[in-house]
């Protein structure tokens, strides 16, 4: 097992540009950034990796999900929208209403790696039934 990992020849996204310089990334077992720079050098038990001259960034924000996935006729599981696309945190727009909202927390949001926020819907029991929520239908 590797007790850092080294990813070299980057070119990092920031703030308002990307870098147009390549540079290395020197990351802990706890998976801390310990070092940026260039040239750093692999301390021993590295894992290496050379990027050659890929972007690189710091997680996404998903700001409109629908994750409620096995409850709703419109959801997707967040693992398929999530890490493995760069995305580590997810803003679930209103799936589950106050009927079903421990469910969405519980089977959803703390069942994955990926940071889930949650608005709630208005219906009692969010999108269920897509088109189908009778406390928006005027005149109920």
């Amino acid at each position: 097992m590797s007790d850092y990992l080294l990813i070299q020849n980057v070119l990092p996204i920031k703030i308002n540009s990307i870098s147009s310089e390549l540079t290395d990334l020197l990351i802990d077992k706890d998976g801390l950034l310990e070092k940026v720079g260039s040239g750093i050098k692999a301390p021993i038990k590295s894992k290496i990796l050379d990027l050659k001259g890929a972007i690189i960034s710091q997680g996404w924000v998903d700001m409109h999900t629908h994750i409620y996935y096995g409850a709703t006729d419109l959801s997707i599981h967040p693992e398929q929208i999530g890490m493995k696309t760069g995305v580590t945190s997810l803003v679930d727009c209103g799936s589950a209403g106050e009927a079903n909202f421990e469910g969405f927390k519980r089977y959803i949001a703390e069942s994955v790696n990926e940071k889930i926020f949650s608005f709630l819907n208005i219906g009692t029991i969010g999108l269920v039934a897509c088109n189908r929520v009778s406390e928006l239908v005027m005149g109920y």
